[in-house]
């Protein structure tokens, strides 16, 4: 398991009411001063909020009903994280989030840390503790904006197949379905199913020198063996 380091902070709403948040970050130095920092959705990768860095800080301010994954983007770095309502201190120097959802998170990611660091077992039992890690971590956060970061990232670090993350959504409050990570996850679970061993291969078309196209179709299956040759300048 590759060994990782990063900041988290949260934004968590209650559904019936909108409740405000503000996230204050501080920088090491005046290097990042006058740069544009952005807060934008970890699922979805759009950009929400924009702010300017002056005197090594910037502040971002909102109101949502729903509690999400965040990054935080600026000068060509990045940092996770989620926002819960009230005051969420982001220390990039320090390397700390301060809030209760990002303290939950802390204390998680130290215990996965000492996974990585376990060299007594191998590193496929280490993907497997992180994969079973983030398991427990989703079941135990599901109603709050650790859940879906949790679920969308166990998908990643198991080979489930369509209907094995179709069952698990089963039992996963039912936004869950809608996040676009865990869309890619079905999508990529689809492609491996499509072009397994045995299954008859996805027909594409290509362009030729002269012009015309030409199918995988026009050669495969005529009994003979086809090599395909994929390659890149």
């Amino acid at each position: 398991m590759k060994k990782f380091a990063f900041i988290f902070s949260a934004l968590l709403l209650l559904a019936s009411c909108s409740k405000g948040y503000k996230v204050t970050v501080t920088f090491p130095d005046e290097s990042t001063n006058g740069e544009t920092a952005f807060l934008t959705n970890y699922d979805t990768g759009d950009t929400l909020l924009s702010a300017t860095v002056e005197n090594q800080a910037c502040t971002f301010e909102g109101a949502a009903n729903k509690g999400f994954f965040a990054r935080l983007l600026v000068g060509g770095s990045r940092y996770g994280f989620i926002v819960e309502p009230g005051e969420v201190k982001l220390n990039i120097a320090e390397g700390t989030a301060i809030s209760p959802l990002n303290d939950k998170m802390t204390a998680w990611s130290k215990k996965m840390q000492e996974i990585a660091d376990d060299t007594t077992i191998t590193e496929a039992e280490s993907d497997a503790r992180y994969a079973e890690g983030l398991k427990k971590f989703y079941e135990e956060n599901k109603d709050n904006a650790i859940g879906p970061w949790a679920f969308s990232n166990y998908l990643m670090y198991k080979d489930f197949t369509e209907a094995d993350i179709d069952a698990l959504l089963k039992s996963a409050p039912a936004e869950y379905a809608q996040l676009k990570r865990v869309e890619k996850a079905k999508k990529a679970a689809h492609q491996i199913t499509v072009t397994a061993v045995g299954k008859k291969f996805t027909d594409f078309e290509v362009p030729v020198g002269d012009g015309t196209m030409q199918k995988l179709s026009d050669h495969v299956g005529k009994g003979k063996v086809v090599v395909v040759d994929f390659w890149a300048s």
